[in-house]
């Protein structure tokens, strides 16, 4: 309903910002490579320390950022942002 008021919309949000780094062989680091560009405008379902800690998130990252570490062993640093799901 429209009386005239003047109103201000103010908006929170609860999203937070998760970082993952891991280690993993070269190939399967192409193999995750292809499966985020497949799904990385998808809302992904993440779950840390275990039951009752599940997020609704989008990827941030982008492109991966794939840092070499050996020879057949490079780092993955992944970014989300979302929210708690309760």
């Amino acid at each position: 309903m429209m009386d005239g008021t003047r109103r201000t919309l103010v908006s929170s949000t609860d999203r937070q910002r998760f970082g993952l780094s891991f280690r993993m062989y070269v190939d399967k680091a192409q193999e995750l490579r292809e499966f985020v560009r497949a799904y990385r405008n998808v809302e992904w379902g993440l779950e840390f320390d275990g039951p009752g800690d599940l997020y609704r998130a989008f990827l941030m990252t982008n492109p991966l950022s794939f840092e070499s570490v050996r020879k057949d062993t490079v780092e993955v640093t992944i970014e989300f942002q979302g929210t708690e799901v309760i």
